[in-house]
């Protein structure tokens, strides 16, 4: 199994958000492998900066699904979503800036621990409202 293969474990019971998380981890393999094939810098930076402009997409599009279901801990999980865009955006903005072609090992365990641990344990909660209301 890949870094960012996909866990049935994912599954939070709301297809939509199923689906653009595995979008996410699509993007997040294909950076990788730019990544380990030594692809150049310019070509790196285009897919970092897609999976950047994906991810604000899909946090909006879940922060509105968490409205529609009026979700109690939605300001909350808005906070921890802009906590990890600007984590990204950090890494993001040091790779541009830094001599390096390609993304550090420890960039891609930040997006493994990040997409799991925000998947496993924070969009889980909002899933279990909806399978409450089902």
């Amino acid at each position: 199994m890949g870094l960012f293969d996909w866990d049935p474990r994912y599954d939070i019971g709301v297809e939509q958000m199923n689906r653009e998380h595995k979008t996410l981890l699509g993007l997040m393999a294909r950076l990788q492998a730019e990544c380990e094939a030594k692809a150049s810098k310019v070509t790196v930076i285009a897919t970092l900066d897609e999976l950047c402009r994906y991810t604000v997409k899909h946090f909006r599009g879940e922060e509105m699904f968490m409205e529609s279901i009026n979700y109690a801990d939605r300001k909350n999980h808005g906070v921890i979503h802009k906590n990890l865009l600007d984590k990204l955006d950090a890494h993001r903005k040091a790779f541009v800036a830094g001599p390096a072609s390609a993304l550090s090992i420890d960039f891609f365990h930040f997006l493994k621990l990040w997409l799991s641990s925000h998947i496993l344990g924070i969009d889980m909660r909002y899933g279990a409202t909806v399978r409450k209301t089902a």
